[in-house]
């Protein structure tokens, strides 16, 4: 397989189009860690932050945050704020001493990790009563079903050869994942509405897509999809909006 750092460089698109968790999220990760009120924790790590949607977010978790990646590129997109730092490093190296994290979170990036090792790391890092957190969401649905369906077949057809293995963890929602710790499963929604242009953007910041690309250069699948989304909507007008919703799981975990 390639090595993930290549396959999510471009962090301004990915950050621009990629859909952001709902507040619901967050108050669940809250509770869980027993804060109460506007009360913050001293220390988050925010693992495979891409372009860091999650990683800003923590700060009203958490009075210092600390975002790591894998990939340069995304990094130098990410959402800079106060109270944040981020730096290169891996699931499997946490750069941070021994049991100094109250909360530990993964959004859309677990299943690419070696987990035992992953595991092994967030033991070491987590205080006591300190939360794991591991975010994932599966494709995206539209109600008009033609549009879906344009879509199914882009992602399972087009690009059905060029996923990574790892995929098939995101589609089934990681229920076959193990976790170092009792386990609570929340099912949420993500829901955005998109214009028909940044939609088709979103569809490039997948991974199987820059495979596509990089094997494929001189053909980009993207520029027929948007014709044929035009025509479904009967329209010329890409900035026309529809509502996209993808179906989101939370897992929470506590170090006891």
């Amino acid at each position: 397989m390639k090595n993930m750092k290549e396959l999510f460089v471009d962090g301004v698109n990915y950050g621009r189009y990629r859909p952001t968790y709902p507040p619901a999220l967050y108050n669940h990760i809250r509770e869980k860690m027993g804060l109460k009120g506007n009360e913050r924790a001293k220390m988050a790590l925010d693992v495979g932050c891409g372009s860091g949607q999650v990683t800003v977010e923590l700060l009203s978790l958490c009075e210092k945050v600390k975002g790591i990646d894998i990939s340069e590129g995304q990094l130098k997109g990410a959402i800079q704020k106060d109270g944040i730092i981020y730096d290169i490093g891996t699931s499997n190296n946490l750069p941070v001493e021994n049991q100094s994290l109250d909360l530990i979170t993964v959004g859309q990036a677990a299943h690419w990790f070696d987990l035992e090792k992953f595991y092994q790391e967030v033991d070491r890092a987590l205080r006591i009563n300190g939360v794991l957190a591991l975010i994932t969401y599966a494709h995206n649905y539209v109600e008009n079903k033609e549009a879906q369906r344009l879509f199914e077949q882009y992602a399972h057809g087009t690009l059905g050869e060029y996923w990574e293995k790892e995929r098939k963890f995101v589609d089934e929602e990681y229920k076959d994942f193990t976790f170092p710790y009792p386990v609570e499963k929340i099912s949420l929604l993500i829901e955005k509405n998109l214009s028909l242009d940044e939609y088709t953007k979103y569809l490039s910041t997948f991974s199987a897509y820059k495979t596509f690309r990089d094997r494929n250069p001189n053909q980009e699948p993207l520029v027929q999809f948007k014709a044929d989304l035009l025509k479904i909507y009967g329209t010329e007008d890409d900035s026309m909006t529809i509502n996209v919703k993808w179906p989101l799981s939370l897992f929470l975990c506590k170090k006891t």
